[in-house]
């Protein structure tokens, strides 16, 4: 049975168990459920997660693990389930159907964000669902509403955040954790105060920044350009290294490379290894010889770079670069976690943050929010294919002008969403 059926079906068989009056009350005029519009009079809650929650649960073959009480300050709480899923365990507050979630502090979205107030909760539980059947609002361990869903409407969105590779991460939880990278990247890079995984403040002073330990480099935009795009590559290989593209941990042994030696490891690493074709490579480090050709333009010498040919970085503060990185986790989003982990879509929000004005300049690059890219893509890149398709179609397949129309009508992304 598809998802539409399987919703279908479900909320068919409720309307039957529902007097005439109350199937009114609660599917045309949204009112909460009450046991006098039950046929075989019940409490709204019990019948609301026998024959909806349960079922969708044991579709979905997700694990019922037995009740629990926290202890809150005062006093105590259980949730109506603890459900065990590949995604790991959740919980979820349970509402009569229509039931307002955000009512009070007995409301389903509130206790749920109570939970998460308790360490045992945050450590133990990925996220929580309030619902009341026909509403799933979704709140991950931060306490942040991550999607407020329809059942009719988004079946298939609520089956991936349950079961799915959707990682229940809320954007501003993405926004704080991309706002820790760049202002930690950003104090390594020139100095000054960042907060660590544990939100504590920190400073590195002006002295001990990359920028200012680029040696051989008098004029400071330059040492600036230099400090960045090596630490941009260093971003890019530790991503590689975490989609096992490189398979060897080569920051780490970057990071143990005697002082006089580092510099033309890099150098070896970036142009000799990573621009270069695998069969051109001359005498290169056993350890490189895996590493595949990039042909692309991060790794090219710059004209700062070939202006300034023999510059050098101290060890040390490149150490400092390589354990930032290495404390951070390059995920995809489905995999992100709080606080540590960093989906590879923001690293071009970080990458343009941190170009100076003159790179800029020289190559237009600017990050493009995803929203805007979306929106563009809706509006030009869509209608483009669509009439090339719709004239493929009419002048080379012989479809009529009101096949062709509904071909349209069901592949625009507008449409396809709610299909």
């Amino acid at each position: 049975m598809n998802s539409l059926n399987l919703v279908d079906s479900l909320i068919r068989d409720i309307k039957g168990r529902l007097t005439l009056d109350g199937r009114s009350r609660v599917f045309n005029e949204d009112k909460e459920l009450r046991s006098e519009y039950i046929k075989e009079r019940a409490e709204p809650e019990a019948f609301t997660r026998e024959f909806l929650l349960d079922k969708i649960f044991s579709v979905l073959k997700l694990e019922k693990l037995s009740e629990k009480q926290f202890d809150i300050p005062g006093s105590h709480r259980s949730v109506d389930y603890l459900i065990k899923s590949p995604k790991g365990k959740f919980l979820v507050e349970a509402k009569p159907l229509n039931a307002d979630l955000e009512k009070g502090k007995n409301g389903g979205v509130n206790q749920i964000k109570g939970l998460f107030r308790l360490v045992e909760v945050k450590e133990n539980y990925n996220f929580g669902v309030a619902t009341n059947g026909l509403r799933w609002v979704f709140i991950d361990k931060n306490k942040e509403i991550v999607s407020d869903l329809k059942l009719e409407n988004d079946f298939e969105q609520i089956k991936e955040f349950l079961i799915g590779k959707e990682k229940v991460v809320s954007p501003k939880t993405e926004e704080e954790i991309s706002k820790k990278f760049y202002g930690w990247y950003n104090a390594l890079l020139h100095g000054g105060r960042y907060k660590d995984h544990e939100n504590n403040q920190k400073t590195i002073a002006e002295e001990d920044c990359l920028v200012n330990n680029v040696i051989g480099v008098k004029d400071l935009e330059e040492q600036e350009q230099i400090a960045q795009v090596v630490t941009n590559r260093l971003i890019f290989i530790k991503f590689l290294q975490s989609k096992g593209v490189i398979g060897e941990d080569i920051l780490k042994y970057l990071s143990e490379v005697k002082e006089e030696d580092l510099a033309p490891k890099l150098r070896e690493l970036f142009f000799d290894t990573m621009n270069t074709p695998v069969d051109n490579r001359v005498d290169i480090d056993e350890r490189f010889k895996r590493i595949p050709y990039l042909n692309g333009s991060l790794f090219v010498r710059t004209e700062v770079e070939r202006k300034n040919l023999d510059y050098k970085i101290k060890a040390e503060i490149l150490k400092k670069v390589i354990e930032f990185l290495d404390s951070f986790k390059f995920v995809h989003k489905e995999h992100l976690e709080n606080g540590n982990s960093i989906d590879p879509e923001i690293l071009g929000y970080i990458f343009e943050r941190v170009m100076t004005a003159t790179d800029r300049k020289g190559t237009g690059a600017y990050y493009t929010p995803k929203f805007v890219t979306k929106y563009i893509s809706e509006n030009t890149i869509y209608p483009f294919i669509l009439d090339k398709a719709n004239e493929t179609l009419k002048t080379e397949k012989g479809y009529k002008e009101t096949e062709v129309y509904v071909f349209s009508h069901l592949a625009s992304p507008s449409t396809s969403e709610s299909c």
